[in-house]
């Protein structure tokens, strides 16, 4: 007992002392093709490492040791079926976890769907509905029961990275031309996080560019034939 009062101790003077500091990015992105990923990063940052290993809740600062803290004391099940791979910057070392799916239309469905990012794994589960072209998602982030540590900075952010402008969202900043949506969630709170696209305008670019790229080779292989055939021309008059 007066060891565990000890190592209670230590950890909350450790924490007042520095400011630690984990990480929880969400990033969806859907390219213009169709793919999706979906990468998870937990990363905690160095000076809270270096507090739990002091406090032998973590047994060193390897990689290995600390994403093992990162999966059992974070909560990281909800992630089963995503990819895993250790992290490490300058600053943070953790988790990264990744899901793919090489067709937008694998996780779409024309029912309405509302999904839960953070309660089960959303591994083969429909994430958007699509009705007349446009796909529509309702998430819900929920950190009502997640990350609650006093003295510990939690940074929090959903973005998603879209090929085209969102056609709508909720999103607490909007980048890169409404490409780009980020959501900031607080410990503590349920955020809702609602977007619409459409792949619409992405085809009908790509087929614009693709008749004009054809028309460009055209008129270039009409006027190599139109300068050889003047160069056939005068070296013939040459010749006679």
């Amino acid at each position: 007992m007066k060891v565990t009062l000890k190592k209670i101790i230590l950890i909350i003077v450790c924490f007042i002392l520095c400011a630690c500091s984990v990480k929880n990015e969400n990033t969806l992105t859907i390219d213009e093709n169709g793919k999706v990923k979906y990468n998870v990063l937990i990363a905690l940052d160095k000076s809270l490492v270096e507090s739990l290993v002091k406090t032998n809740i973590i047994k060193t600062t390897k990689n290995e040791d600390i994403g093992d803290y990162v999966s059992k004391n974070l909560k990281d099940d909800y992630l089963d079926g995503f990819i895993k791979t250790e992290y490490k910057d300058e600053e943070y070392v953790g988790n990264e976890y990744l899901y793919e799916v090489d067709n937008l239309e694998e996780v779409t469905t024309d029912s309405n769907v509302a999904v839960i990012l953070n309660k089960n794994s959303i591994v083969n589960t429909k994430l958007f509905t699509k009705k007349n072209g446009i796909y529509n998602a309702n998430f819900l982030y929920n950190l009502n029961d997640k990350y609650n540590y006093e003295n510990v900075d939690f940074e929090n952010t959903f973005t998603v990275n879209l090929p085209v402008k969102a056609l709508s969202s909720n999103a607490d900043t909007v980048l890169n031309d409404g490409k780009t949506l980020v959501w900031n969630i607080k410990n503590g709170e349920s955020k809702a996080i609602n977007f619409k696209f459409t792949f619409q305008n992405v085809k009908s670019y790509i087929s614009l560019g693709l008749i004009i790229f054809d028309i460009i080779i055209i008129i270039i292989f009409i006027v190599i034939l139109i300068v050889r055939r003047k160069r056939k021309k005068a070296y013939e008059k040459e010749i006679i």
